[in-house]
């Protein structure tokens, strides 16, 4: 009896420690296990991101360009339709009466080119040999004493280089004809668009082209370098003037989806006019009738008073709501 009690009361002790045990195994094994989670965990992760990354890799640099561009474009588009006024919802983005009135207002770039390029042709290299040594020879030779020079006629009849002497002391003027010209450019884009500004897009450009058919059919009857400078000079105001007022004009009539496409297209022109200048050159060889031929056609600018609407867009920001719902004549 002694020795069963024994036994059972070694059996009871034996399993009362065996939970003490077994629970201090399982806090020791979880303690084991969760870094070898973690490390799992961070090993499919890593995995993931390898695999991801390899993935990117592998793509070429055109189809990564080409996803780029992709989200630009749907992002563009967003912002587009989130930004989108009034006022291109009430007029459209684009349509006839837009495309009529860009085509109207873009050939004004023609006589720009004209008259910005015209110094090639109104003052061109010309042969010449001193007068009061008379030669068969152009030797482009320039005398301390001499006063006058003879020039070679074969290939332009009379330029401003002929007509002014503007050689040897006095070549450099011809030079700084056309740094006038360039400066009243600049004046003429810093003075018409404050003008626009404040008395609308419509007035500034009409005046900047009656200035520009003035100044340049007068410059063609200067009777010194002084009058052709200076008439240049109010000649290249006014095309600063075209250039700056055209443009505007043109941007706030076109919605922004279309304004990238219409700003290209709105420079055609004016390389077209400049693959037209030579033929004015060959077939006009006398500096004041090119002159006049690139001059006149302005005259048909004059029609934009009947023509161009006022920008609805500078009507509105001035608080000339009345004139801004006014239907254009489409």
């Amino acid at each position: 009896m002694c020795e069963h009690a024994r036994r059972g009361s070694a059996n009871d002790i034996a399993r009362a420690s065996a939970p003490k045990l077994s629970a201090r195994t399982q806090l020791q094994s979880a303690s084991t296990s969760r870094p070898r989670r973690w490390l799992n965990i961070l090993f499919q992760s890593n995995k993931i991101n390898f695999i991801t990354m390899s993935a990117v890799a592998s793509k070429s640099e055109p189809q990564k360009i080409g996803e780029m561009m992709l989200d630009n474009d749907t992002k563009d588009a967003e912002n587009q339709k989130v930004s989108e006024d009034p006022l291109t919802r009430a007029i459209g983005a684009i349509g006839k009466w837009q495309i009529w009135i860009c085509f109207v207002v873009f050939l004004v770039k023609f006589p720009v080119a004209w008259h910005q390029m015209s110094i090639i042709f109104l003052a061109p290299p010309m042969n010449f040999t001193c007068a009061d040594t008379p030669s068969d020879i152009f030797d482009n030779t320039c005398h301390a004493n001499c006063t006058n020079y003879e020039y070679d006629h074969s290939i332009f009849s009379q330029t401003i280089i002929s007509q002014w002497n503007l050689v040897c002391e006095r070549q450099w003027l011809k030079n700084l004809t056309q740094t006038f010209f360039m400066l009243g450019i600049l004046v003429g884009n810093m003075v018409f668009g404050h003008l626009s500004d404040r008395f609308g897009r419509r007035m500034p450009f009409l005046a900047a082209v009656f200035l520009q058919l003035i100044s340049g059919v007068a410059t063609a009857y200067s009777v010194n370098w002084y009058m052709f400078t200076a008439l240049r000079f109010m000649l290249a105001v006014a095309t600063g003037g075209t250039m700056v007022t055209s443009f505007v004009l043109t941007m706030e009539l076109i919605g922004a989806k279309y304004r990238e496409t219409v700003g290209i297209i709105y420079q055609i022109p004016f390389n077209l006019g400049h693959l037209m200048l030579p033929m004015f050159g060959y077939y006009l060889r006398d500096w004041d009738k090119f002159q006049l031929a690139i001059s006149l056609p302005s005259i048909i600018f004059l029609s934009y008073y009947f023509l161009l609407p006022e920008s609805p867009r500078w009507l509105l920001t001035t608080g000339r709501t009345d004139e801004a719902k006014r239907p254009p004549n489409r």
